[in-house]
């Protein structure tokens, strides 16, 4: 439940950005709103939706809302309008999942808009079902494969770093094997080859 809300948060974001991309050829500020993803936020059903209006005048100050697909405001959270300096503008609303459609609305005021999208019927759009009993396993399985993936990389880490000194002989660098420690004092340390 948690990667496919994820996902298709990722989904809309993408969506978003191709909406952004895509050039009209329309007078005017053009609203499009995209696919709203239905959520439970406390126990109750919420639609995350998000509208991008492009060829917005510089500077304008027009309103961008979501409504009901009458140009009427909603029992809606918005997070504000973002606008951007090639004209174009984003809003972001939790919205009540009891409404049948959608409409994006750019106006000066939020009670007359000026253009709106087309009503986006959403019947027929389902909750994603719960996740299952396996998802506790499938979530813990997949931290322990993340962890043993850190600890090898750890591992490699420290060979890596405990190998050949830059500039040395291309013998480790190993204190414990110097002839001061092992007895030999000031002398010379023994050859392995006829030494």
């Amino acid at each position: 439940m948690f990667f496919k809300s994820w996902m298709m948060l990722f989904v809309h974001l993408k969506v978003i950005a191709l909406l952004l991309v895509l050039e009209t050829a329309n007078q005017g500020p053009f609203p499009t709103l995209a696919p709203p993803l239905t959520m439970v936020v406390n126990g109750q059903r919420r639609r995350l939706v998000a509208c991008v209006v492009s060829d917005l005048p510089p500077g304008s100050r027009d309103a961008v809302w979501i409504s009901s697909g009458d140009g009427s405001t909603l029992g809606a959270f918005a997070y504000g309008v973002s606008h951007r300096t090639d004209g174009t503008a984003s809003t972001v609303s939790v919205l009540p999942a009891d409404s049948d459609a959608l409409a994006c609305h750019v106006g000066p005021d939020r009670t007359v808009p000026a253009h709106s999208s087309e009503p986006l019927h959403i019947t027929g759009m389902a909750l994603a079902p719960a996740a299952g009993p396996w998802a506790g396993a499938l979530l813990m399985a997949i931290r322990v494969l993340l962890l043993k993936v850190l600890l090898f990389d750890a591992l490699l880490t420290s060979v890596l770093l405990g190998g050949p000194r830059p500039g040395g002989a291309g013998t480790p660098h190993r204190p414990w094997r110097h002839p001061k420690y092992l007895g030999g004092g000031g002398s010379r340390p023994r050859s392995a080859v006829g030494g």
